[in-house]
């Protein structure tokens, strides 16, 4: 991988939300920072503040919600500070993101080309004729069998791989420094999931773009991504390149995840038990105190459970939240 510039760069970055039942600290104190042509995969459980994040940078967060200290370096702006107005003329353009579920980010009723035309219009000017050729030459790039026909499609006229498709064209339309894809292809079968993520990274690559990608799934990391942040409890616990992270993984929540992963060799020999991480998150309005992962881990000793760990350099590229690797 050739790191050109810093794409992003998110320092000590705090989100929450006020309920009525009290404060929900959903990210807590994240730095992470993406290079041009990097994809960085970050993971973790379902509630471990990987969507949160996404949405704070940009800044399409709850009114309950709102970044309560933190800064998000882009383009020589912090985006924490940036008006509204600053932030539309930034998203969908400078930055673009690809959700999980195409439906629910398409209008039904309206038909695809037109949709990713109205983007074009938006933030390059373009008339609407120039607009729908543009469509029509996006819908070609990303795979797009007979893209002239297909701009008069409605989505529900698509299958699920091809509104995908649709909505990373949409992303590109622009040119965007940064991509977000926000478990991009949880809801696909596996073959074209591998063709959504093999077009994701060659686009990167090409466009000399960022992309987080966010996902619950190692297979998807390993296979795509350059480098990993593991997310538990709205803190990143660790941070490494791919290869060293698959073959050394050092937070015991890290190696929890990996050896939740079924493996074809342990079936062969008959050990049909999924490996589970015991426990359950900790509540994000009463964490304990100390490392916020102490219930479930193994290794727990009495630092602990009296002082939270700071993230800290064990590699080149590699770091990890954990008391065990304190030197």
């Amino acid at each position: 991988m050739l790191v050109t510039s810093l794409a992003i760069d998110i320092r000590g970055l705090r989100t929450e939300f006020h309920t009525h039942a009290g404060i929900v600290k959903s990210v807590r104190g994240v730095d992470m920072r993406i290079a041009a042509g990097e994809i960085l995969g970050l993971v973790g459980e379902s509630g471990s503040g990987k969507s949160v994040t996404a949405h704070s940078i940009m800044r399409l967060l709850p009114s309950i919600a709102r970044i309560v200290e933190g800064a998000i370096l882009f383009e020589g702006n912090d985006l924490v500070a940036s008006t509204e107005k600053e932030m539309r003329e930034i998203r969908g353009n400078r930055i673009s993101m690809i959700f999980q579920e195409p439906m629910t980010s398409l209008n039904p009723v309206l038909r695809v080309g037109p949709q990713v035309a109205e983007v074009l219009r938006l933030h390059r000017g373009m008339a609407r004729k120039e607009a729908l050729a543009f469509a029509a030459e996006l819908f070609s790039r990303v795979g797009i069998p007979d893209a002239t026909r297909r701009l008069e499609a409605y989505p529900h006229e698509m299958s699920g791989g091809m509104r995908q498709r649709v909505m990373i064209a949409m992303a590109l339309a622009c040119s965007p420094k940064l991509i977000i894809a926000d478990e991009p292809t949880t809801a696909l079968d596996v073959t074209i999931q591998a063709q959504i993520l093999e077009l994701l990274r060659d686009l990167v690559v090409n466009a000399d773009a960022a992309l987080l990608l966010i996902t619950h799934d190692l297979g998807v990391v390993s296979e795509t991504a350059d480098r990993v942040a593991v997310m538990y409890a709205g803190q990143i616990v660790e941070m490494a390149p791919v290869e060293r992270f698959f073959s050394t993984p050092l937070h015991p929540y890290s190696v929890g995840l990996m050896r939740s992963v079924p493996r074809l060799d342990e079936d062969e020999q008959g050990d049909r038990t999924l490996y589970a991480i015991g426990g359950t998150v900790p509540n994000l309005m009463n964490l304990p105190k100390g490392c916020a992962f102490q219930t479930r881990c193994a290794h727990v000793h009495e630092r602990c459970r009296m002082e939270e760990p700071a993230m800290r350099p064990v590699a080149d590229g590699h770091e990890v939240r954990c008391w065990l690797h304190d030197s």
